[in-house]
């Protein structure tokens, strides 16, 4: 009886490893969604495209099923739009739907930096250094792409920082839209070098530890951008 109950608890071992094993291989979902993420943000996938679950399995070399879940993942930020009897497509993003986007980034973003100004700990306001510095080094180098993730993450690195586990899920939320529009106003003549002096006055709020200037620098960044995408929009008569 022992060395049934022995060999048991074996197995039991044996299969608890595997598992540990496999929760570590990323799962094809997973895959998918960072694939096709990064097609749609590129421009690689255009807006208005339709996205064929049988091209896509085949481009990435994978079954329909991780495809069709990353898909509806992607509908859910707003970066798909999953139309019934005709399939999916990339989204659309109209003038208005900027607007609203930037109204709410604009709203949350101020509140992210000011909350960061009162909670922040050095560690965190290194961080938020760092990726302003980094942004700086993009811009210098005339790095476009690598300076929309930057922006990315300096800007998560607030939110981080306020320690509103809320206000960070609503702002990763918009991530994938907003990142769809840096794109546009990033590859915009002196948008990026505007655009880091702000990030210098959001910063610079945050580390004298002034919530008011923070969310005034923060709100201000976010509707001068929206502004600009906007103009540019208008005069390309198209959607983003």
């Amino acid at each position: 009886m022992c060395i049934v109950l022995d060999n048991r608890e074996q197995n039991l071992k044996k299969i608890s490893v595997q598992l540990k094993d496999f929760s570590n291989v990323p799962r094809l979902a997973d895959m998918a969604y960072e694939a096709i993420h990064d097609a749609i943000v590129s421009k690689t996938l255009q807006p208005g495209s339709k996205l064929l679950v049988r091209d896509l399995a085949q481009r990435f070399g994978i079954s329909y099923t991780p495809v069709k879940e990353a898909l509806v993942r992607l509908a859910g930020e707003g970066l798909v739009q999953i139309v019934p009897r005709k399939g999916a497509y990339v989204a659309l993003l109209t003038i208005p739907d900027v607007v609203e986007i930037y109204e709410l980034r604009e709203a949350l973003e101020g509140l992210a930096a000011a909350k960061a100004a009162a909670m922040a700990t050095e560690d965190q306001l290194a961080k938020i250094a760092g990726y302003l510095n980094d942004g700086k080094l993009c811009v210098a180098g005339g790095e476009v792409k690598r300076y929309s993730d930057v922006d990315i993450l300096f800007h998560s690195a607030i939110a981080e920082a306020s320690v509103n586990i809320r206000l960070l899920e609503a702002l990763k939320k918009l991530q994938s839209q907003v990142r769809l529009l840096m794109a546009t106003s990033a590859s915009l003549p002196g948008r990026p070098q505007r655009s880091i002096q702000q990030h210098e006055q959001i910063y610079e709020a945050i580390r004298c530890r002034d919530p008011n200037a923070a969310d005034d620098a923060a709100k201000h960044h976010v509707r001068e951008a929206r502004e600009v995408i906007v103009s540019y929009l208008k005069t390309q008569d198209r959607m983003a």
